[in-house]
């Protein structure tokens, strides 16, 4: 559930707490994180699609360790989620990147976050 609420927090801290002091502190690097992101983003976010889409793969992970497929395919997905709005949030505050791009990640993570959280709600009970 910190995959749905995280987004909503971390823009908020975003934009509203002043954090000047830091913003901004490694300009330089700032075209280079985001090309970073993007590459990050499309591996966490899509993963998990693709791996569902395997059907060979699923049978190997139900002989390790009694995990289901459904359970790491959940796991992938909200977990990258979180890990691609965090990182826009290091990359928005750090690298001094406008707070669009962080709306725009965080929006995508929640959305896909609603997603697996729905697709596997059965997990969640």
């Amino acid at each position: 559930m910190v995959s749905l609420v995280a987004p909503l927090n971390l823009t908020s801290i975003a934009c509203c707490v002043d954090l000047s002091p830091i913003r901004g502190t490694f300009p330089q690097w700032a075209s280079i994180a985001n090309w970073l992101l993007l590459l990050v983003a499309v591996y966490m976010l899509g993963g998990p699609f693709v791996i569902r889409l395997m059907p060979h793969r699923r049978e190997s992970f139900d002989a390790r360790a009694g995990q289901s497929a459904k359970q790491i395919v959940f796991l992938m997905g909200t977990g990258g989620a979180l890990a691609v709005v965090s990182i826009a949030f290091v990359v928005t505050i750090f690298a001094g990147g406008p707070l669009s791009y962080m709306y725009g990640w965080a929006t995508l993570s929640f959305a896909v976050a609603v997603y697996w959280s729905w697709r596997y709600r059965n997990l969640l009970r």
